[in-house]
Order: C-alpha cells, then structure tokens, then sequence
C-alpha cells in the first residue's frame, strides 16, 4: 500500500458527510495502491452509518472504531492499522483538493521529506474581519508557520512516512481533542524534527477548514484560550522540561487572574457585538490558562524527553 488516509471522526455526521463528499472527488495517480480508514471515536449519532454507506471508486475504506475517548487514541489507532507508505492525515470538517493526495505523499515516496505539512485556510463563510491570525490559527489556519522552515504541523493536512513512528513514540492521549484539547500533532513534529527527520512545507495544498459557526462565540473563543493554554503549558513542562517555583506560578496565576477580570470591568462585563473576543484579551487569558495548567501538573514526572 502507498497511501493510508487516516480520517478521525467524532459526533460530526452533518459535517463528515462534506468532507467524505470532498474526498470522493480525490484523484488516486494510477498504479498508486490507497486505503481510506475512517476511525469512529466511539460516536454517538449518525457517524457510524454515514462511514459505513461510504464508498470510493479508487480506493479500499476501511471502517475502525476506537473505544477510547480522545483524538490521540484514535490517531494512535489509524497508525496502528494502516498498511500505507505513507499517512496521509484530514479532519471531519474540511474539504480537500482534488490533487491532495498525489501533492501530499509524493515528497515522502520520492525520498524528499519525511512529513509534509500541507496548507490549512479558513473557509469563507467562517472568515470575519475582526479575526487576528491567532484567532484563525486556533481555528487550525497555517498562516503563521515558516514555509522556509516549518517547526509543527496541523492535523488537518499532513503526511507523515509510516517508518518514523519506528523511531518515534505516537501521539500523546494527554494531548488533542478529548483531553487537553490541542498540541498532539504540535509534539510529534517536534519529535519528528528532534529524532532528525525532515519536515517539508506544502502550503499550496490547501484544504478548507469548515468548522462550526457555533465555534466563533465568545464564550467558544474562551475554551479555546483554554486549550491553548493547557496544551501549550504542557509541552513546556514535559518536552522542554521548563520548572517554575510555586511562589512564581501562583503570582503570574493571579496577576493574569486580575488583568483578566480588568479587562471584563472595561469592557462593562459585556461581551463584544460580533460574538467575537479581542485578541488581547485572548492572550491574557491564554496565558492564565498555562500559567494555571503549569501549578496542576507541578512535580509530575517529565513524560519525554527533550531538554533545552
């Protein structure tokens, strides 16, 4: 097998039958053998009759479900079953090209990368012009990676050579949707890059992420500042093994605290009209959120093992 998609789903039938429309119009570049895994994180609506129903002319789908609850479980799970080449990683609320799946695996067939880290934009409809990149980056946008040098990938769009996982470990379950929200797919490329392998952009592959609308209120952005927050103290505490006193985590956890609810007086406790939330105010609270998430796992053992 050259190519093993790896698609993980989880209570998303509406949007999962957009994209698996999508992915029906991928071409597969002839003589190319290439399996579609669906991977259902225990569901519990439609998900498992719409991957069932579904099928492609050109490729083999293979339906898998995971019982454990967490993106990274499932991901671990779609590794463990693919017999590809190369895996080549979507979401369930996105839209490929035609051509995604040649652009993505050929720099990893060819010898020329180990990962490739595709392109990632926003879909219209989403879009606002009150949106910084952090807000569209958390909305999984790429516009922030160095193509040059692309230090992380997103889960949405990449491709990564099934023998790295010979010499790396998988996906984090601590991490990603169904924990602590984001970072799993941020950790395997820097172990990917520290283990020495290559990273190669591909921004020009560009899939279209439709997340839903209810995820641009403000109370949606707040649970995102969160996830950031807690994935991002995370990797500072296990793979660049950062240590901060008690006495330093508690001030920074209240002087953030006070800043954040300043910045509610402010604004007369109202939220803004757009359903939207300012960029500085999600970086205070982003930055309360690791700062909190760093006191949580305070003398824990270190779980990896990179160090500055």
């Amino acid at each position: 097998m050259d190519v093993s998609i790896i698609l993980c789903t989880y209570n998303r039938d509406e949007h999962l039958k957009e994209t698996l429309r999508s992915l029906q119009q991928a071409e597969v570049p002839e003589e190319w053998a290439v399996e579609l895994l669906l991977v259902d994180n225990i569901s519990t609506d439609a998900t498992p009759e719409v991957i069932r129903a579904f099928e492609h002319p050109e490729m083999e789908v293979r339906v898998v479900r995971e019982e454990k609850r967490g993106c990274s479980y499932a991901r671990n799970r779609g590794v463990s079953e693919a017999s590809g080449e190369v895996l080549l990683f979507t979401d369930d609320d996105v839209r490929v090209p035609p051509d995604w799946v040649e652009e993505m695996a050929t720099p990893i067939l060819e010898g020329g990368a180990d990962a490739v880290a595709g392109g990632v934009e926003l879909a219209e409809e989403v879009r606002a012009d009150w949106m910084s990149p952090v807000h569209r980056s958390l909305l999984a946008s790429t516009e922030e990676i160095d193509p040059e040098q692309p230090d992380r990938m997103v889960g949405a769009n990449m491709a990564i050579a099934a023998g790295v996982f010979e010499e790396i470990p998988r996906f984090d379950p601590e991490l990603g949707p169904g924990a602590l929200g984001l970072g799993g797919e941020t950790l395997v490329s820097l172990q990917i890059l520290e283990a020495g392998f290559r990273i190669e952009s591909a921004f020009d592959v560009t899939i279209e992420h439709h997340p839903d609308p209810s995820r641009l209120t403000w109370e949606k952005w707040d649970e995102a500042a969160e996830m950031s927050g807690r994935a991002g103290a995370y990797l500072s505490y296990h793979w660049k093994q950062r240590q901060y006193s008690l006495p330093v985590l508690t001030a920074g956890w209240l002087y953030y605290t006070l800043h954040v609810w300043w910045k509610r007086v402010a604004a007369g406790f109202g939220k803004p009209s757009n359903g939207g939330m300012p960029t500085d105010e999600l970086y205070l609270r982003r930055k309360k959120y690791r700062i909190r998430q760093h006191l949580r796992q305070y003398g824990r053992e270190r779980k990896h093992n990179k160090i500055d």
